[in-house]
């Protein structure tokens, strides 16, 4: 089992994870959709001429999403590990951010894509990252998850 005290010299390879860890979470979906969707909210309603509540259906279902994705998100990293969770899950909420480029004028389309961000974003969320910090430190496990958040 690795250890948070090493007397080479070298960086901790704990440290690293952490790093990745911390970029990872920087880049998941409360940073990319939750946090930003109040700057697109106006633009989105006067481009495509929807309600304001019609825009926020789609943030509601993102959201309701969200509840029922994470946990099972959980249980899949416990079952298969978080490297075969999170990997997958990046590469599909890149593909659903890049997917937005080609939003038409159908509200349905709009749902429909917030809907594979929350598939996508479940599995970017700090469950998987929470699980890999833990394994690398033994002692001292809460300051390596606060000097990054």
């Amino acid at each position: 089992m690795p250890t948070a005290r090493q007397t080479s010299g070298k960086v901790f390879y704990g440290w690293w994870v952490v790093l990745a860890a911390g970029v990872g979470l920087a880049l998941h979906i409360g940073p990319i959709i939750v946090s930003t969707f109040g700057v697109f909210f106006k633009p989105l309603s006067q481009e495509f001429g929807w309600s304001r509540a019609e825009v926020s259906l789609a943030f509601s279902l993102l959201n309701l999403e969200g509840i029922v994705v994470v946990p099972v998100i959980g249980r899949l990293v416990d079952r298969l590990g978080a490297r075969r969770v999170i990997v997958p899950s990046v590469l599909f909420f890149g593909l659903g951010i890049m997917s937005l480029y080609f939003l038409t004028a159908s509200l349905w389309h709009f749902y429909a894509l917030y809907l594979v961000l929350g598939v996508g974003g479940g599995g970017t969320s700090p469950v998987g990252y929470s699980k890999v910090i833990a394994h690398w430190f033994d002692k001292k496990r809460g300051l390596a998850p606060i000097l990054f958040t």
